[in-house]
């Protein structure tokens, strides 16, 4: 299985802090598993971490996303062929006043059935707006990280 995570901006760009929190509002993204084996089955939503470019481990609820921003009406088994595509889909909510993430953020990503994985994120913002964390608004709710179940990219 092969995986591959991006974020997209959920706001406007802000500020010129190049280091650090660029959007503010929250972050949408997605983990992309193309099988390169044998059909196989998923079932259930990954459990995802984010951490940080010293490998640190953020403080990060993630809870199961019960929307349906990206990979609607996953079902309870998901049957891959090889070559088939699936999406799971990721929303970062709102406000993180956590310890800088950095530059090399990393998504550690548990499938379904225990395969434990650790991917970089794709900065589709480039190296004029990277994109790291959503921004802090110490008013707003505790950060969490929602995550869809996976589903057959059409």
């Amino acid at each position: 299985m092969l995986l591959t995570a991006e974020w997209d901006a959920g706001a406007v760009g802000y500020g010129t802090d190049p280091a650090h929190r660029h959007f503010g509002g929250d972050l949408i993204g997605r983990i992309t598993a193309l099988n390169q084996g044998p059909t196989c089955v998923m079932s259930g939503r990954p459990l995802i971490g984010i951490v940080s470019s010293t490998g640190a481990v953020l403080n990060v609820r993630s809870v199961a996303d019960r929307g349906c921003r990206l990979s609607c009406n996953a079902p309870a088994h998901l049957f891959l062929r090889m070559g088939s595509v699936a999406v799971a889909g990721m929303h970062w909510e709102t406000s993180y006043c956590g310890a800088d993430p950095g530059r090399d953020v990393r998504l550690r990503v548990t499938l379904p059935g225990g395969t434990v994985t650790c991917l970089q994120v794709r900065n589709p913002g480039g190296a004029g707006k990277p994109i790291y964390a959503p921004s802090c608004t110490p008013a707003l709710a505790e950060t969490r990280l929602f995550v869809e179940g996976f589903a057959d990219q059409q």
